[in-house]
């Protein structure tokens, strides 16, 4: 497996996305799939941070890269959903593990024959690699196709058409580690009750704003023309309103939700109530609105779930007791992308 990164775009998102695995992982576990049956290929990484409170999912499509070649007669197009079940089942390797999958037995398109090979690599110690790549240099990552293999090659060359004619700069042996990495479905999640998608700089600047309150809360309150987010802490109260001219989408579901308290989440209908109960606070929402007063750590969404260097925009999915969805868009096909899930807090275990 081969892949190349020459762009300074291309170098720049993907160093992007594994500085923000880091504070997550220890390990990064890699799954390059392919699928006999057509040109392309992807790479799948998922995972959960060393508390098991978020968890990431990766598609990055053949066409993220510069060049993505698959060291055998196999390419790739499948949905990363209909490798969940199988994968499951996969042996683990010695550092690197090839296998062949038939999948499709239940479902209504015809069979389809995967082929996969799954790395994982140190983290941080690749993120060190990749950041040491300059501006005229492209970055070209090797995986030679063989079940016993055990590093990762990286090297950094002149940024050149041709890869086999480029002048090599450094070459570096990464070692490839066991990493017993359970996929989770995370499509069979139910429906969300508020989509919004706004540039990834404004939703990191009202999270900076709450931050100086000192809590590590967020909670949510929806209406038709704005959200206001809140959060309280040793130093008071803040709220920040996100107001429809920054949302790109913006749609609400006003009738979802069971109005249960199940994992924190306490969803229901209210006239002109705001976050602060008898507070005077300007700009207070006087129309019928949905609050979901779901409670999200203000700290794991600033460490690993905002992040505008992957991407200018991005789409936030909130509900009631469901995870809240972050999802990075990557490239204007939307086939490559990063997700992030986080689980809510219960209130009134870190604060009061």
């Amino acid at each position: 497996m081969r892949l190349c990164l020459r762009s300074q775009k291309t170098k720049s998102t993907f160093i992007a996305i594994i500085a923000q695995l880091e504070p997550a992982t220890d390990f990064v576990t890699f799954r390059f799939c392919s699928d006999h049956a057509s040109n392309h290929s992807f790479v799948h990484i998922q995972g959960m941070d060393k508390a098991h409170v978020c968890l990431y999912d990766i598609q990055l499509q053949n066409t993220f890269f510069d060049e993505m070649v698959m060291m055998s007669s196999y390419g790739a197009n499948a949905s990363v959903s209909s490798l969940v079940k199988p994968l499951q089942n996969m042996a683990i390797g010695n550092g690197c593990s090839v296998e062949e999958i038939d999948d499709g037995a239940d479902s209504e398109t015809a069979s389809v024959s995967l082929r996969t090979m799954k790395v994982s690599v140190p983290t941080k110690h690749f993120k060190t690699i990749l950041g040491m790549a300059k501006d005229d240099q492209m970055i070209v990552i090797e995986v030679a196709d063989e079940s016993n293999n055990d590093i990762m090659l990286v090297h950094l060359k002149k940024a050149d058409p041709c890869i086999a004619s480029a002048t090599t700069i450094a070459v570096f042996k990464v070692p490839l580690v066991n990493s017993d990495v359970e996929l989770m479905n995370v499509n069979a999640l139910p429906e969300s009750q508020a989509d919004f998608t706004l540039a990834s700089s404004k939703l990191a600047e009202a999270l900076s704003n709450l931050s100086v309150c000192g809590g590590d809360t967020v909670s949510f309150q929806f209406s038709e023309f704005q959200i206001a987010i809140c959060s309280h802490g040793m130093n008071g109260a803040a709220e920040v309103f996100i107001t429809s001219d920054l949302l790109t989408d913006y749609a609400l579901d006003m009738e979802g939700g069971d109005g249960g308290d199940g994992g924190g989440v306490v969803v229901d209908q209210q006239e002109g109530e705001d976050l602060f109960g008898d507070a005077e606070v300007e700009n207070k929402i006087e129309m019928p609105s949905l609050k979901l007063k779901v409670c999200f750590s203000l700290g794991y969404l600033q460490k690993f779930c905002v992040n505008q260097k992957i991407s200018p925009t991005m789409t936030v999915q909130v509900g009631s007791e469901i995870p809240m969805r972050l999802c990075y868009p990557l490239g204007e096909d939307g086939e490559s992308y990063v997700r992030w899930f986080i689980a809510p807090k219960v209130p009134g275990m870190d604060d009061d």
